[in-house]
């Protein structure tokens, strides 16, 4: 079968290539290789590499960044995949593609579903949420993953944790913001079971659906089980002191979600597909950081 992935570069795109490519014909492009701002060139990739499912890990993921360039990240997380929707139209081509916790205005008490209403509270959310609804509006043969926290690859908060473990005795961390860590290879496994079910039964469960590491926490509290796994592996000479530090304290000119923690019962019930520990799959990434 022959995938085209976009966004092979990032945290989730990089795994998702290595799993699938192992098993199907991977046609990958980073975001810069494939701009889906480019209808046109988007098209032209369908045409020469006729794909029977098109997964999507590309996007604008700079939360602070999107409220300066609001422009810049609608066009890429809204009117880019428009773009990518209308070439599945045209070539009937089924469409993968991951969202994010932040469509949620974060206060609900208990964890979001995904019949809740979507209400984002900062420009990333807003355009990723128009992404959804481009896709909803255009697709039949559609998955929406909606995901949390991601660590995986590049850029990501458990690296900006060690780093400043490594040098700073004490660090201040959220307590009040609460989610669900996800590994980007669990992100990435979800994926590929979803796929194999496809291939082999040509039907989906199409829609929406939530997937998170478990259980719920907060910044404060996974910052503090960073630390502790990663100077349990030597890979901290001692272990900083986490302070607890409100979300209205912090210098941020972002607002974010109180509570973004995901519901993953539907995932389960349509593919059998359980939420990961993200305790476990932080000791996994930990390990693999450690070796390399």
């Amino acid at each position: 079968m022959n995938i085209l992935l976009i966004g092979q570069s990032g945290q989730v795109g990089s795994e998702v290539y290595r799993l699938l490519s192992m098993k199907h014909s991977v046609y990958s492009f980073s975001s810069s290789a494939l701009d889906l701002r480019d209808g046109d060139e988007i098209l032209d990739k369908f045409k020469n590499l006729a794909p029977n499912l098109v997964i999507n890990a590309a996007a604008y993921t700079d939360v602070s960044s999107a409220e300066k360039n609001i422009t810049l990240a609608r066009s890429i997380n809204a009117l880019g995949v428009k773009n990518l929707a209308l070439a599945c139209i045209k070539f009937s081509v089924p469409l993968f593609h991951l969202s994010t916790d932040y469509v949620f205005e974060g206060n609900k008490d208990e964890s979001y579903t995904e019949d809740d209403p979507a209400s984002p509270i900062n420009s990333y959310g807003r355009s990723k949420l128009e992404g959804e609804e481009i896709i909803r509006g255009f697709l039949n043969d559609y998955l929406i993953i909606r995901t949390s926290w991601v660590f995986g690859n590049g850029k990501n908060f458990v690296k900006t944790i060690l780093n400043l473990a490594t040098n700073q005795k004490e660090i201040s961390v959220i307590d009040n913001q609460f989610g669900g860590p996800t590994s980007s290879l669990a992100i990435a496994q979800c994926i590929d079971k979803i796929t194999e079910q496809y291939f082999l039964k040509q039907e989906v469960a199409w829609g929406t659906y939530h997937f998170c590491g478990h259980p719920k926490t907060s910044w404060n509290h996974f910052a503090k089980e960073i630390c502790r796994q990663a100077k349990k592996k030597e890979m901290l000479n001692f272990t900083p002191v986490i302070n607890s530090v409100t979300s209205e304290s912090y210098q941020d000119n972002v607002k974010r979600p109180a509570n973004s923690y995901l519901s993953c019962n539907k995932i389960f019930s349509n593919f059998g597909i359980q939420q990961p520990s993200w305790e476990h799959e932080l000791d996994k990434y930990l390990d693999n950081l450690n070796e390399n």
